[in-house]
């Protein structure tokens, strides 16, 4: 009799089903290619969203789930729960060969900059062993601050003419040793660290919580905006989170050979960002669990001292030589860079970014505080992650959302927290009611992350940032070896590429444009000017009044794609081209560092 009533039902939810195929594969659609966008006629339409399609998808699969679905749906998950560590294992590693790939395809290959620059420069003067580069040249330069501004980016001067880099030893370490492998080694560190914390953040989730969440943490950490961005650049931000997260992974279950093998990792990771020293106390408290073995516990803590201690000892030696006080970084005294009013501008901005990038559903992990049973691990890792929050709730604050990259270390902890809320509230509902609601928490970040990553263009990074490349090549083409170029943001790429010495203007007293390049003409060296096209009007006003500043007025000699590099001779300085079209160089040609890095400016 209700045979009728039952196929009418079923229909229903195949159609549902069918629909909800047809909106999740627009969906996916619309985040590849960023949208769609036609007129027929007077009417337009346009989809640019995925979020949208995927939230009506997940609507239909839900109700044709409970139409019809239920009990099927939970006897296919007791049957694949029969062998969860080949399917976790193949989603993780998926979503972790996904970070790699796409990182290294979009990713940067170019020394620019500041922090990318200092890194990949610092390695290449770990293989030359050569940190200390000779700057006696500008002993007898009359500018005030003369030795300065000819430092570029990511390095300092210090007493005797000497330049140093600014950046931890660390990373520069890593890229050294990729650098024996190939000129682009630098440039892969980041990739693999980040398929490695894809990785950590399941094996964590697992060890720690559920192999649910640790699934589902990892795929969201694989698709992370902040995370893979970060991965892109030749930075420290996601090997520093790497490091430490394997620090957290090993050091439990408790043993002297852990414990030790625990303190090694942290003590690289202190090498590569030694202000987040404060950290490894908790990759010890997880070391010396069980307590209640006092005698152990402190054989423990010997071990994952004996780890940690050569790795400290080895950064405060380095900047006693480098900076002259063990107690003192590349970026000089901490007094400068922290300070409570900082504190108002991060707790608002730390947020709006985390929202922005991750969307609504990255916020459940604050559920965490209502959980009413806490394991000794939970409590060290969420005391962990509080730990990296409250490291910059009073550092400098910045204005762009990738500045996240400061809490990278927490980010898999955040995701893992929240993946474990659902797993809570869900534990006591069917199979398919708990897949059900992972489903939707993944697929809605997921989208929200994919909308994110289009509108920030963030397969474009890797070629916007060759822009540092063509500098330097070119200018290595076109100008003498005894030129000076005036610049800034562009200044370290095209020391590094080319071996040309930089002039500082942001550094140079804005009364002494003219006086320096009188100055530096007399002792025959040709000049030239080389501008992002951000740093033109900035230029311009800060040498307002200046004679030489009028060179911006007129056209430049050369630009780059997009008109973004510009490019003059001052006062005809020699320029040996045939075009004035500075050339785009290929991103998977990496260029290695120029021997006239270290002797730039030697001749005067």
């Amino acid at each position: 009799m209700n045979r009728p009533s039952g196929d009418r039902t079923a229909r229903w939810a195949r159609l549902l089903l069918i629909g909800a195929a047809a909106l999740a594969i627009w969906a996916l659609i619309v985040a590849i290619t960023g949208g769609i966008r036609y007129d027929i006629g007077p009417l337009r339409v346009s989809s640019r969203n995925p979020i949208r399609p995927t939230l009506v998808a997940l609507l239909f699969a839900s109700i044709a789930w409970r139409l019809a679905y239920e009990e099927v749906l939970n006897q296919h998950i007791r049957h694949l729960s029969a062998r969860p560590r080949r399917i976790e294992g193949a989603i993780v590693a998926l979503a972790a060969l996904y970070t790699l790939v796409f990182t290294l395809a979009f990713g940067v290959r170019a020394a620019g900059g500041a922090d990318p620059l200092g890194y990949v420069s610092q390695s290449a003067l770990w293989l030359a062993g050569a940190l200390r580069v000779d700057q006696a040249f500008s002993a007898d330069i009359p500018w005030p601050a003369a030795d300065e501004t000819f430092v570029p980016l990511g390095y300092r001067a210090v007493e005797g003419h000497v330049m140093v880099p600014t950046y931890a030893p660390g990373l520069a370490l890593l890229m050294a040793g990729a650098r024996l492998l190939t000129e682009c080694g630098p440039y892969y560190v980041g990739p693999l660290c980040a398929a490695a914390l894809v990785v950590l953040t399941y094996l964590l989730g697992r060890k720690y919580f559920s192999p649910a969440a640790g699934v589902v943490a990892a795929v969201l950490t694989a698709a992370s905006p902040v995370v893979v961005y970060m991965a892109m650049a030749p930075m420290a931000d996601v090997p520093v989170a790497t490091f430490w997260m394997t620090a957290l992974l090993i050091a439990a279950p408790s043993s002297a050979r852990r414990a030790a093998a625990a303190g090694i990792v942290t003590g690289i990771a202190i090498a590569i960002r030694p202000n987040l020293v404060p950290l490894a106390i908790f990759p010890w408290l997880l070391a010396i669990l069980p307590l209640e073995d006092f005698r152990a516990a402190m054989s423990r803590s010997l071990g994952y001292a004996a780890g940690v201690l050569p790795f400290v000892m080895f950064v405060a030696i380095l900047n006693r030589s480098l900076y002259g006080s063990p107690f003192e970084s590349g970026y000089g005294p901490l007094s400068g860079s922290f300070s409570v009013e900082y504190f108002g501008p991060n707790v608002a901005r730390y947020p709006r970014w985390w929202l922005k990038s991750q969307g609504i559903l990255s916020f459940l992990f604050v559920l965490a505080v209502v959980r009413r049973v806490w394991k000794r691990e939970q409590l060290i890792l969420a005391g962990f992650a509080i730990t990296v929050l409250l490291s910059y709730l009073f550092y400098l604050p910045f204005d762009v959302w990738w500045f996240l990259r400061f809490l990278l270390p927490a980010v898999p902890l955040a995701l893992l927290f929240c993946a474990d809320a659902i797993d809570r509230v869900t534990s006591f509902r069917s199979p398919a009611v708990r897949l059900a609601a992972f489903l939707v928490f993944t697929l809605f970040t997921l989208a929200h992350v994919a909308d994110f990553n289009l509108h920030i263009a963030i397969t474009e990074t890797g070629e916007g940032e060759q822009k540092y490349v063509d500098a330097g090549v070119f200018i290595g083409e076109v100008t003498p070896p005894d030129a000076v170029i005036i610049g800034m943001q562009l200044g370290g790429s095209i020391r590094y590429y080319s071996g040309r010495l930089g002039l500082r203007y942001d550094l140079l007293d804005p009364a002494w444009l003219d006086r320096a390049i009188d100055e530096l003409e007399r002792r025959g060296r040709p000049i030239y000017l080389f501008l992002d096209e951000w740093e033109v009007p900035v230029f311009r006003k800060r040498f307002a009044g200046q004679r030489s500043v009028a060179v911006v007025e007129r056209a430049p000699m050369a630009v780059g794609r997009n008109g973004r590099l510009n490019f003059w001779a001052i006062d005809g300085a020699p320029v040996n081209w045939s075009s004035p079209r500075i050339p785009h160089t290929s991103r998977f040609d990496c260029r290695g560092i120029s021997p006239g890095f270290w002797t730039a400016g030697s001749a005067r």
